[in-house]
């Protein structure tokens, strides 16, 4: 299976914030067999979001993408996302009130999200969730 993995933030585009995620992430799927094709780091801004899922999409069988943006551009996304392509695995990943008190997670799944995850994204989980949905 080909994964695309979206980091999004501002402040991991301007190196105010490592992004320690996707080296972690890419480094596991590729021990489970999985393929990482594509990754895109984008801001907080919900066009680039998408422009960003349309490549993603194109690109790979499964998308892991935050959940948690301002705004709730994460739901917008996925949103988007499904509009695009209507079959596409999402994986949603959200802290879930660490800037806000919502909880989006169940939102996510309601969508669409064939998976949701809160922070800190416990990894064993996150890699049998991969694993069953790249059938290894």
């Amino acid at each position: 299976m080909d994964v695309a993995i979206i980091s999004v933030g501002t402040e991991l585009l301007l190196g105010h914030t490592r992004d320690t995620n996707f080296p972690y992430l890419a480094a596991r799927l590729s021990d489970l067999g999985a393929r990482v094709v594509w990754h895109a780091t984008v801001p907080d801004f919900l066009p680039t979001m998408v422009a960003a899922l349309r490549d993603a999409t194109a690109r790979a069988d499964l998308v892991i993408i935050d959940l948690f943006m301002p705004e709730k551009e994460g739901i917008e996304t996925i949103r988007e996302l499904r509009r695009l392509d209507p079959h596409a695995k999402i994986f949603a990943v959200s802290g879930g009130g660490s800037r806000a008190r919502t909880d989006l997670l169940p939102i996510a799944k309601t969508l669409g999200a064939m998976r949701t995850f809160r922070k800190p994204v416990d990894a064993e989980e996150l890699l049998t969730a991969v694993k069953t949905a790249i059938g290894a």
